[in-house]
């Protein structure tokens, strides 16, 4: 079902650019839910349009999504629609032969250049403050290694990764479920002479190993 109408419309000031991109909270998914439901019960929409869109609320990412769900309906919607995208924050990291890393809490950014001229770089996402729902890495490996250390929520795609010499590995297991609401979608491109990538979710420390603690994350036993 797509709408047209709710990106052309203004801010409660007026020319203010909509922000489609914002992650929706459960809120604004309910806001949403209760005008869908109002225009159920004087018959604007018929049962089966109202459970599917009712539907599409509740499992609703963004203020985008939600936006197409009523842009046909009289009235505005419940939602502050008017907040700007915030600029892309670009950033970069880069090793020669040597280590470099982000981890602790750290402002994951919207866009990163990494590159590896030998060594490695290492990206620890577990305590890292999420500042954007996504993160475009544009990774260029020469000789060395790229480690993204995730943790649930956050995904990792490599489609656009070519490789000359080298691996791709993204570990996932830790959220097999798919229940986990996506925080931060990542999307690394750009290419790997010789090296690796590498996704994966913390691991345990020897201590934690030898007595048998639970892995990181983990949904099993």
């Amino acid at each position: 079902m797509a709408h047209s109408g709710a990106e052309g419309r203004e801010g409660a000031e007026g020319g203010e650019r909509l922000a489609p991109t914002v992650r929706a909270s459960h809120e604004d998914r309910a806001a949403i839910v209760g005008m869908l439901r109002d225009a159920g019960a004087v018959g604007r929409l018929d049962p089966d349009e109202l459970d599917e869109r009712t539907e599409a609320a509740l499992s609703a990412r963004t203020l985008g999504d939600l936006a197409t769900l009523v842009d046909d309906l009289p009235g505005e919607p419940p939602l502050d629609l008017s907040r700007p995208e915030a600029p892309p924050h670009r950033d970069h990291i880069g090793s020669e032969l040597y280590q470099a890393k982000r981890d602790g809490h750290w402002a994951v950014p919207s866009e990163l250049d990494v590159k590896v001229d030998g060594g490695s770089v290492i990206l620890d996402f577990t305590e890292a403050e999420i500042t954007s729902p996504t993160l475009d890495i544009a990774a260029r490996i020469r000789g060395g290694s790229l480690t993204l250390i995730t943790r649930p929520g956050i995904e990792v795609h490599t489609h656009d990764l070519t490789v000359d010499n080298g691996s791709i590995k993204v570990d996932t297991t830790w959220d097999e479920d798919g229940l986990t609401a996506t925080a931060l979608v990542v999307t690394v491109t750009g290419s790997i002479a010789v090296g690796d990538l590498t996704a994966r979710p913390p691991r345990r420390n020897l201590v934690e190993w030898l007595r048998g603690d639970p892995r990181p994350y983990s949904t099993g036993p």
